[in-house]
């Protein structure tokens, strides 16, 4: 592992131990509030991604520098271009950093074939392209490097901002450190950091270093574990779940690692508890937040992929916060996300009450607006097909609120209506649920409706399952 390095006069100057752990401390303790310092372009290295520390180990070679000279070779993957084309190019570039793999040659680093895409090629979140003067980001695989052309080929690149310089040069720093003890204070401090790629990727390499196998554990590794052990790891990923200023991805990325431990009931309710406060939180977002995604992303995680392995009643709480989240007025992408995501906290049939609690979160947000109307309905016809394949009896809660919406006068809420309830009379007749009831009431609704297109969406349906044209008349 090389230490990242300027090719003029950029040098790692170690100062002593107390002021490198202050420094550490203090950048962890600059942020204010919910990762502030995050920005809408993807990372070029996703750090929140499992065993990535030893993909650096492993031979790519990763630069940043300056742009010299860009050509363009002519191909591109489209022949009418458009924002998500991807266009092959020559370019130079004056290496300022040396992060990993093999050392770079010559001055400037020449790379002779390298696709890029404007619509990932982003500065400032707008589409572009590279240009002599950009500083940017180039990684390549281990193989990248054509002795016989004295040329690189292939990887890819991207625009290097500060704030991922900055990070890319902390990360590369700590894996460079001889003292394990350093590089774990450094470590335990950055898993605070309002960057959450940092504070994932320090969190991931403490818990890695007790995860990796001995004979493929780089050094690096080696020094972590001897200097912190495993049950200060998991000490440090509660604290990192229950800080109030853990930014969205790196609180996922902690509670993850909980997710791998048999708890007792008081850590079930301490991490509960967590996830509740998190909701709440996005409740009170308002709608078109800078970190809508992150904070969307979060909702999804705490909902389909945490709650479902926590006990029924802890899910119905959850529920009832869901329920403000989804509310009218709220944020639209995270009203839509929690209308999706409700059925996935109903993971056994058999749990009456939170069978009861999700049908009513349901009830209480009809009639939707047209906003969310995809996401309601959708969600509704989830639950009650698990409900149906359960009892073996159709979900009569959810088809009332069926009914309510195809007779109402909102054309877009009946037509949709009726979409989705012919989905759920598809799957009732393919395992012979009460089919009979169900076609009489489809047959109901479509004579009830208003709405044009709900009225011939569900006269096409019945026609398939065998009603004749007729029938379809009679008052």
């Amino acid at each position: 592992m090389s230490v990242p390095k300027r090719r003029e006069s950029f040098a790692i100057v170690r100062p002593v131990r107390l002021t490198l752990v202050l420094c550490a401390l203090l950048a962890s303790c600059s942020s204010v509030g919910w990762a502030k310092t995050l920005t809408k372009n993807p990372p070029f290295i996703d750090l929140q991604k499992a065993q990535i520390t030893e993909t650096f180990f492993d031979g790519p070679t990763f630069v940043a520098g300056i742009v010299k000279k860009v050509e363009y070779t002519g191909k591109q993957s489209q022949k009418n271009a458009t924002v998500r084309t991807d266009f092959e190019i020559e370019i130079q570039i004056e290496v300022l950093r040396h992060y990993c793999g093999a050392e770079v040659d010559g001055d400037p680093m020449s790379i002779k074939s390298v696709w890029y895409r404007p619509s990932k090629f982003l500065i400032d979140g707008v589409p572009s392209k590279p240009e002599p003067g950009q500083r940017i980001f180039y990684l390549a695989s281990k193989k990248g490097y054509l002795t016989q052309a004295g040329a690189w080929m292939d990887g890819r690149i991207a625009p290097a901002s500060d704030a991922e310089l900055d990070r890319y040069d902390r990360i590369f720093q700590i894996m460079a450190c001889e003292d394990g003890d350093l590089a774990v204070a450094q470590l335990r401090a950055g898993c605070f950091a309002a960057d959450a790629q940092y504070a994932s990727w320090c969190l991931n390499a403490l818990v890695e270093s007790h995860r990796v196998a001995d004979h493929v554990r780089p050094e690096f590794h080696k020094r972590i574990r001897q200097a912190m052990k495993w049950e200060e790891v998991l000490d440090l990923s509660w604290r990192v779940v229950q800080n109030v200023r853990t930014p969205y991805d790196a609180y996922e990325n902690a509670d993850r690692k909980l997710t791998t431990l048999r708890l007792g009931d008081a850590e079930m309710q301490i991490r509960h508890h967590c996830h509740m406060r998190r909701l709440a939180e996005i409740a009170a977002v308002g709608d078109s937040d800078p970190l809508e995604k992150e904070i969307d992303d979060e909702l999804r995680y705490l909902i389909r992929v945490a709650y479902p392995q926590m006990p029924a009643p802890m899910r119905i709480e959850a529920i009832q916060e869901l329920t403000r989240i989804a509310r009218p007025g709220g944020s639209a992408v995270f009203r839509s996300s929690a209308l999706y995501s409700a059925p996935y906290l109903w993971v056994s049939p058999y749990e009456a009450e939170l069978r009861s609690a999700i049908l009513a979160f349901y009830q209480k947000l009809a009639p939707i607006d047209l906003y969310c109307r995809y996401a309601y309905f959708r969600g509704l016809r989830s639950v009650m097909q698990t409900d149906s394949v359960h009892s073996k009896k159709l979900c009569r809660e959810g088809l009332s609120l069926f009914e309510l919406a195809v007779i109402t006068p909102n054309e877009r809420n009946a037509q949709t209506a009726a979409s989705e309830l012919t989905y759920y009379c598809k799957h009732c007749r393919e395992r012979k649920i009460e089919w009979e009831a169900l076609l009489k009431f489809t047959e109901e609704m479509r004579d009830a409706t208003s709405s044009a297109a709900a009225r011939a969406h569900l006269s096409k349906s019945l026609k398939s399952w065998g009603v004749e044209e007729k029938r379809l008349d009679e008052s």
